[in-house]
């Protein structure tokens, strides 16, 4: 066999972390890669059963974000599946209950909120990486053109008053930032 013709014996992308992906498949023919199954299958599946044990929607809490399929937050229940599975059901419901006392539907986005729960979860862990402000001010730049390109009457005062508004939201952040249940 030439160079080109092998064949690497190593598998890339992420690890699976449930074993049979297969019948989550069946369950879930929309999902259509390894990495989907898993998330959206395996930890929602994961969430669901820590949240309702009983396999009844009957806590009001939870409802904004597992209660109907208009409320269905799927990335905030794969946030809490991922602790389900890592942590115990209980550390799951423990994360849910903060969170839902935490935030509501009008106070942060789905997207947030998942992404607040990620941050705990990975905190957790130790695997946390540190931000930068040289980072973090490049994509808001990026996110400011492209704003400032789609409404040629904005100004410096709109970036300014933004910019407060956002300041605003990251001091909220701030308050609500809390560690999670120890694993255990």
């Amino acid at each position: 066999m030439s160079n080109s013709e092998t064949v690497s014996e190593k598998r890339r992308g992420r690890p699976a972390t449930f074993s049979d992906l297969d019948a989550l498949a069946a369950i879930w023919p929309e999902v259509r890669t390894r990495q989907g199954i898993q998330n959206k299958a395996a930890y929602l599946t994961q969430a669901m059963a820590a949240l309702f044990p009983r396999g009844v929607r009957d806590v009001p809490k939870y409802e904004w974000f597992a209660g109907d399929a208009r409320q269905f937050r799927q990335s905030i229940l794969v946030e809490i599946g991922r602790v389900a599975t890592l942590y115990g059901a209980e550390t799951a419901r423990a994360m849910a209950d903060k969170m839902s006392v935490r935030f509501s539907e009008a106070d942060m986005t789905t997207s947030e909120v998942a992404a607040w729960l990620r941050g705990q979860r990975l905190q957790a862990q130790g695997r946390s990486r540190r931000g930068r402000a040289a980072a973090l001010a490049a994509r808001l730049w990026t996110e400011v053109v492209s704003y400032l390109s789609e409404h040629p009457d904005a100004d410096a005062r709109l970036v300014s008053d933004a910019i407060s508004v956002l300041m605003e939201n990251v001091e909220h952040l701030e308050r609500a930032k809390e560690v999670p249940p120890s694993p255990p």
